[in-house]
């Protein structure tokens, strides 16, 4: 079987899974895997990815895996919401930027038009939730409704999407099983959002239109984890050391602070580009989060922008223990949050392109 990891987030997103999922890629492609990069949901979160030329590609529809490697598998899978001028623009930005992009799209995922925005911003969804307005609950609703469009069901998009290159998959469960039933491959689920916005984990109204766990990601890529040894499927449950919600009514943010207080530069959305809330360290979130998807036996923690709380270590990569021995702050950091979350921190994020493996 193959190996399956699944990134998630932890907090409220914009937790650095884009980072930690192109890391995770890395890694199996650095142990000899051919690696499967699946992403769901919809393009209202950004994923960052800086590839080895320096270059960042804020990504919202195509995996981050396009930019690591040419050697990555791209999918796009059924439980996505596909708004076609943004993938197309990905296409275009990665292949100029002499990425290959090997890319499948389930034509069961969900066409987003602009129609769906438009309900969106009539709801006011944006002043009421702090919602992105990108239109994904109201095409989720379509699909709920049986209304929605498929991009099978939509030929001349189906023709484009051809004559971009792009392969279609119309039966996505021989698609998975061929990928889950080989020794040497590796599949990695990149999910959305964070464990604070999904629908029923307790921040209702102000949360995302979907679950976001990782059982539900494995939903929505078609995986079933069932049969599974720990060794091989692992959840990677991305945490930032200074939580964030988006601007606005977006709901509540324990220990709510600001970016002057913590003498940070202020940040912005990757879809937005308003300026984030930031809040302290939630430890009763982090360690919930880690129980809603999987825990301790099947998470590992990703640790991200490690390098606000200690600066010494910004830009360092290689093992997190050697690091931890001769940074005491380091030491002292992940002990706390391991106390306090039940759960090991296996990577340790140290700028937006270096990170440090346990």
């Amino acid at each position: 079987m193959s190996i399956i990891a699944v990134v998630a987030g932890g907090q409220f997103g914009s937790e650095g899974k884009g980072h930690v999922a192109a890391q995770e890629i890395a890694q199996a492609i650095g142990d000899d895997r051919t690696v499967l990069n699946v992403r769901v949901a919809g393009p209202n979160a950004g994923h960052t990815v800086i590839d080895e030329a320096g270059v960042a590609y804020p990504l919202r529809t195509i995996p981050v895996g396009a930019a690591v490697d040419n050697r990555v598998v791209c999918a796009i899978s059924p439980g996505s919401e596909i708004d076609p001028p943004v993938l197309f623009s990905e296409l275009d930005l990665l292949r100029q930027g002499g990425h290959k992009v090997d890319l499948r799209v389930s034509t069961e995922a969900t066409i987003l038009t602009p129609e769906h925005k438009e309900q969106e911003s009539a709801g006011h969804l944006t002043d009421r939730l702090g919602s992105t307005g990108k239109g994904i609950g109201a095409c989720r609703a379509d699909r709920i409704w049986r209304t929605a469009t498929r991009v099978g069901d939509d030929q001349e998009l189906v023709n484009s999407l051809r004559a971009a290159g792009v392969t279609l998959v119309t039966d996505w469960v021989s698609f998975i099983d061929g990928w889950t039933s080989s020794y040497s491959t590796e599949i990695v689920i990149e999910g959305t959002q964070g464990y604070g916005l999904g629908l029923h984990s307790g921040y209702y109204p102000q949360c995302t239109s979907s679950d976001t766990r990782a059982i539900d990601f494995l939903a929505m890529a078609g995986v079933n984890p069932v049969g599974y040894d720990v060794e091989d499927y692992f959840v990677l449950l991305c945490c930032r050391v200074y939580p964030i919600r988006v601007a606005g009514n977006s709901g509540p943010l324990k220990g709510e602070t600001s970016w002057e207080e913590l003498g940070l530069a202020a940040e912005r959305t990757t879809v937005t580009h308003k300026i984030r809330r930031v809040g302290n360290w939630d430890a009763d979130l982090v360690a919930q989060a880690v129980k809603a998807n999987g825990g301790p036996g099947v998470v590992r923690l990703a640790l991200t922008m490690a390098d606000q709380k200690v600066p010494e270590i910004e830009r360092m990569s290689g093992a997190l223990i050697p690091a931890m021995n001769a940074y005491s702050g380091l030491a002292d950091l992940v002990g706390d949050v391991e106390f306090s979350a039940n759960a090991r921190v296996a990577v340790v994020t140290t700028s937006p392109s270096t990170c440090l493996w346990r």
